[in-house]
């Protein structure tokens, strides 16, 4: 089973002619555009210099992202104007970027852990945030799997999903238990406080219930990356969460 942004998912369901599928929904933060660059107030004012740094040059979703808010300030047909700004890089070796002011890279679509590290530094500012984009919480990593996988394992794929459905019940009811453990498993450099705050900041999903997915998918179908359009979220979900109030 893979775990990655819903964007990738829905490249392997296209890909496979629904072959492949999302079995659940996991989670999704806000994600902030961060520069260096302080004439920067707006996406509007990303100039040909600049470079941003994104996981995956046009199909990660940062780089959606990118392309939904380039269609809102400038109309249909524009996600592409800041294709050749992109810079493809790691999130962490994107903020050691980010912050040396010689690096050519002074822009980074970034995430939690690595955006509030870099908000520490008074080079850094915010010039937009995803759920101001999107509309809202957005479901952004997604559990999927093949068919054969999930029709040769059922009780696994039940007993996967229930155990999502305890964690985030843990995230939601015991935050500062759930940043324990993933801290004490990632080691990464930020304390337990500070990643209490992210997870309960405004916008955030814990939930293996999928939101927002129809906004990706119609996304990805008029930009040409997938051929067919689902008409609901329940075309490239399996049946065992379609009694959940997804969308």
């Amino acid at each position: 089973m893979a775990i990655t942004g819903v964007s990738n998912m829905l490249l392997a369901w296209g890909k496979t002619n629904g072959g492949v599928k999302s079995v659940a929904g996991m989670a999704g933060v806000p994600f902030r555009m961060l520069t260096r660059n302080p004439n920067v107030k707006s996406i509007k004012d990303f100039g040909p210099a600049d470079r941003i740094a994104v996981p995956t040059i046009r199909v990660s979703m940062q780089a959606m992202m990118m392309g939904i808010a380039l269609e809102q300030a400038f109309g249909p047909g524009q996600h592409g104007r800041l294709d050749s700004n992109q810079v493809q890089l790691g999130h962490p070796e994107a903020l050691q970027a980010l912050l040396n002011p010689q690096h050519e890279v002074n822009s980074h679509f970034s995430i939690p852990p690595f955006q509030d590290i870099a908000m520490r530094s008074p080079l850094v500012h915010t010039v937009f945030v995803s759920s101001e984009v999107l509309g809202g919480p957005v479901t952004i990593s997604n559990c999927w799997a093949s068919q054969r996988l999930v029709d040769a394992n059922p009780i696994k794929i039940k007993a996967f999903i229930a155990a999502l459905d305890e964690a985030s019940d843990m995230i939601a009811h015991d935050p500062k238990t759930a940043a324990e453990i993933y801290l004490t498993n990632t080691k990464e450099k930020i304390t337990v406080d500070e990643l209490v705050a992210v997870i309960r900041q405004p916008g955030t999903v814990f939930s293996a219930t999928p939101q927002r997915g129809m906004m990706w998918a119609e996304y990805m179908h008029r930009i040409g990356l997938v051929k067919q359009k689902p008409t609901s979220w329940k075309d490239y979900t399996f049946p065992n969460i379609h009694d959940r109030d997804g969308s």
